[in-house]
C-alpha cells in the first residue's frame, strides 16, 4: 500500500472516495487555508505542517491545486514526491506549463484527474466515435452566480473544452465567439464555434437564462448520433443500420456516484507511481483544456 497524505478537506466527496480507496494507507491531512485546524475530519488525523506531511508519505493527494499552494507542490515534487490532483480549474495554461517542467525534472508522477471527460456518459461514446462531423455541446445554469469576469464562467468553460478536446482530436483551426450580458452583469448568453484541422466542428451554448441546470453533448458522425446527458448521466444512441432502411435507438443510464469515474484515474496513477512510468499525457491534456478555454474566453470579449 502506499502512503497517502491529504491536502484539503477530507468531508470532500471526492476526498471520500480517495479514502475508500484499498490501495492506499491514509496517514493524515492538512488543510492550507486553516478553515479546519483543530477539528476532526472523519477521523482522519491532522497533519501540523507541510514540511510533516511531505516527509511522512509516498504520495500526495490534492484536493483542489490552486495558484496559492505553488510553493508546497514545488517543495513535494523537490522531494521526489507523487501527486494526484483532484480538482486544477484554478490552474492557468502557465502555471500547468510550469507543472510539466518540473515533472520533467524531478522525475516524478504528476496526475491530474480528468474532468468532464470522466463522466460515464461521455466515456461510453470513445469507443463509438470514429470521426465526428459535428460536436454540439449546451451548457444552461442559474443566473443567480458571479459576474462575467468571476471564476464560474471559467470553470463552465474549462468543463466545455474538456469534453470538446476528448472527441475533436485534432488541432484547432479557427475560434469565432460572442456572448450577450445578462441581468446583474452576469454572462447571459455566448455561442462559440470552433473548428479543427481533421473537418470537425464544436458548436458551444451557454447560457444563464434557465431556471435548471442542464450539460449535454450531441456527437453527430455518418450513420450515429450520440446524445449525452452529463448532468443526469445518461446516453441516447441513435444508429442507422447497415442498409440504412431502420433508425436504431436505445438509452443507457449509469449510477450518479464519484467513485464510478474516479477509481480509474486512482488506479491509473498508484500504477504509475509504483512504476515510475507517466507520460505527462494527464496534464498535458489539462493544459491544452486550460489554453482553449482562455481563447474562447478572450474571442467572446470577456475581461481578462
Amino acid at each position: 500500500m502506499l502512503k497517502a497524505g491529504l491536502i484539503g478537506n477530507p468531508s470532500d466527496p471526492l476526498m471520500q472516495a480517495v479514502i475508500r480507496y484499498p490501495r492506499f494507507e491514509i496517514t493524515g491531512f492538512l488543510d492550507p487555508v486553516g478553515y479546519l485546524h483543530g477539528k476532526n475530519c472523519h477521523g482522519v488525523p491532522e497533519y501540523p505542517s507541510e514540511q510533516e506531511l511531505i516527509e511522512n508519505n509516498d504520495v500526495l493527494i490534492f484536493g483542489n491545486a490552486v495558484p496559492a499552494i505553488k510553493g508546497f507542490i514545488t517543495e513535494a515534487l523537490k522531494r521526489s514526491r507523487h501527486l494526484m490532483l483532484l480538482e486544477t480549474d484554478e490552474l492557468s495554461s502557465h502555471d500547468i506549463s510550469c507543472l510539466l517542467k518540473l515533472r520533467e525534472e524531478s522525475h516524478t508522477v504528476i496526475h491530474a484527474r480528468k474532468t468532464a471527460r470522466a463522466n460515464p456518459a461521455l466515456e461510453a461514446c470513445f469507443p463509438m466515435i470514429v470521426h465526428p462531423l459535428h460536436l454540439e455541446i449546451r451548457m444552461m445554469v442559474p443566473e443567480n452566480r458571479t459576474g462575467n469576469h468571476g471564476p464560474d464562467i471559467d470553470r463552465d468553460l474549462l468543463k466545455i473544452t474538456d469534453v470538446i478536446l476528448s472527441i475533436c482530436r485534432s488541432n484547432v483551426k479557427k475560434i469565432n465567439a460572442l456572448k450577450q450580458p445578462g441581468r446583474f452583469e452576469a454572462l447571459g448568453f455566448m455561442s462559440a464555434r470552433v473548428e479543427f484541422d481533421n473537418g470537425s466542428v464544436a458548436s458551444i451554448i451557454h447560457s444563464t437564462l434557465t431556471g435548471s441546470r442542464r450539460f449535454e453533448a450531441d456527437i453527430y458522425q455518418k450513420n450515429m448520433l450520440l446524445k449525452a446527458d452529463l448532468q443526469h448521466k445518461k446516453l441516447e444512441i441513435s444508429e442507422k443500420n447497415k442498409d440504412r432502411a431502420k433508425l436504431n435507438n436505445r438509452t443507457i443510464r449509469f449510477k450518479p456516484t464519484d467513485d464510478i469515474y474516479l477509481n480509474d484515474d486512482l488506479e491509473r496513477f498508484c500504477h504509475s507511481a509504483i512504476t515510475l512510468s507517466t507520460d505527462g499525457r494527464d496534464l498535458f491534456e489539462i493544459y491544452k483544456r486550460a489554453e482553449l478555454s482562455a481563447l474562447i474566453r478572450q474571442k467572446a470579449g470577456f475581461e481578462n
